[in-house]
């Protein structure tokens, strides 16, 4: 049985404008996993091949063993990463055993470039701009709580 991901997607701030036709499209290009607690997810100064949305569980974000933030639920984590072709400026370790959704580099293009909404495309190039000026000493942020419609989008995009 396959299964969907749309109320996940929904709930993720970068997608929640999306159309559920729009959705429909989204969720082929997400690769469900099972984290265990413990395994790196991106290490600081590596490239960038992927980002990843948070179901379940957090991760901690770390710079030279000093604690940035926390990701959980609904957190897009290292998509920044890939809107500038650069080194991820952080390591990230799930906390938890988690689940997320991992979008690979080609398909995080495709959601760049409008392809698969407008709204997708026009959030990735606001909050990059919002935080390239800051890439130096860019963290995580934490998402404190994914589903507080008044909350801003702060750390929507982690540039790790």
């Amino acid at each position: 049985m396959n299964r969907t991901y749309f109320t996940e997607l929904q709930d993720t701030w970068l997608f929640s404008d999306c159309s559920k036709r729009e959705l429909a499209a989204l969720d082929p290009l997400c690769t469900p996993l099972d984290i265990p607690a413990g395994r790196v997810l991106m290490r600081e100064g590596d490239l960038a091949r992927d980002c990843f949305i948070v179901l379940e569980g957090h991760a901690v974000a770390e710079r030279a063993h000093t604690t940035l933030g926390e990701f959980t639920a609904h957190a897009v984590v290292g998509a920044l990463a890939l809107v500038d072709g650069s080194l991820h400026t952080a390591t990230v370790t799930a906390a938890t055993p988690m689940r997320i959704l991992v979008i690979d580099r080609g398909a995080f293009s495709a959601l760049a470039s409008g392809r698969y909404g407008w709204s997708i495309q026009h959030r990735i190039d606001v909050i990059a701009a919002e935080q390239r000026p800051t890439t130096a000493t860019a963290i995580a942020a934490p998402v404190t709580n994914a589903h507080d419609t008044n909350a801003t989008p702060e750390g929507a995009l982690a540039h790790v």
